[in-house]
């Protein structure tokens, strides 16, 4: 138990919090799961994971967004689970963003 936990609460993600996003991956993945390898598809497990147990964690650091710190493994499980609408959409949103701030356009 020692092993397991420590490592996880050093960097700041609880073991809740990451389970709860791999079980969310899992779900998210066997409901609508993506074409390519089984490399691409543990590779983007991995990525999906990753974004929604840090989103969880991060999240409940702004002010208006405190009220989600007791619900963070929940929080990881549903990012997770849709992570693979969210991450492309809020992706392009902020490259269309960006371009529109650096480049001027309206």
């Amino acid at each position: 138990m020692v092993a397991w936990s420590s490592p996880l609460a050093e960097v700041g993600v609880p073991a809740a919090v990451l389970f709860m996003a791999l079980t969310g991956v899992a779900a998210g993945l066997l409901c609508n799961p993506p074409g390519g390898t089984r490399k691409r598809l543990f590779g983007l497990a991995f990525a999906y994971m990753t974004v929604a147990a840090a989103a969880a964690v991060v999240l409940p650091e702004f002010p208006l967004l405190a009220w989600l710190k007791p619900v963070a493994p929940a929080t990881a499980l549903l990012l997770a689970f849709f992570a693979q609408t969210l991450i492309p959409v809020v992706g392009a949103a902020l490259a269309e963003r960006a371009r529109r701030s650096i480049g001027g356009g309206s």
